[in-house]
């Protein structure tokens, strides 16, 4: 079983190794129209491109359990074809008491299903699964979880009426 000093150097290799392999030119993360949609730490975006983030760092002074929390994820996004991509995520937790490890393995399958240029408007359906047994013996759970996903973004530079269907914008 591996300790969480060699996940943790494994990690790294292979963060290391993808971010090489991957140099070009960088883009927008989400476009749909003349709108870019970017990512932010609680809401992500429906885009699916090559991303590589290392690390999102969350710190909460008291959890459910009371107790103090620092959680590091790591994740890497490669688009398999044109609107579709794999999300591979991981990542340490600290707790004090309670002590450290890592939880289970969670990877995304993410699909670009709608853009409409003309209203700036995206839609995509992923399929998150959660890999039993992948972690830290006391912080990973025991069973797969599957949650499907969707992720919807539009410009706010207009309102609907809810009695019509016209739309004026804001001024």
């Amino acid at each position: 079983m591996m300790t969480s000093l060699h996940r943790l150097a494994l990690a790294g290799v292979i963060a290391g190794a993808a971010a090489l392999a991957q140099i070009g030119v960088a883009d927008a993360h989400a476009v749909c129209g003349n709108r870019i949609f970017p990512a932010t730490l609680a809401i992500d975006d429906p885009g699916v491109s090559d991303e590589l983030a290392l690390p999102t760092v969350s710190y909460m002074p008291k959890n459910a359990d009371g107790n103090r929390e620092v959680d590091a994820s790591f994740s890497y996004t490669k688009t398999i074809f044109p609107n579709f991509g794999i999300i591979v995520t991981d990542g340490p937790t600290w707790l004090h008491p309670g002590g450290a490890g890592w939880g289970n393995v969670d990877t995304e399958a993410k699909y670009n299903i709608w853009c409409n240029a003309q209203h700036e408007f995206m839609v995509s359906v992923g399929l998150d699964v959660s890999w039993a047994n992948t972690g830290t013996h006391r912080f990973s759970e025991t069973f797969n979880t599957f949650t499907l996903q969707s992720s919807i973004s539009a410009r706010a530079s207009a309102i609907c009426r809810p009695v019509s269907t016209s739309c004026a914008p804001l001024r």
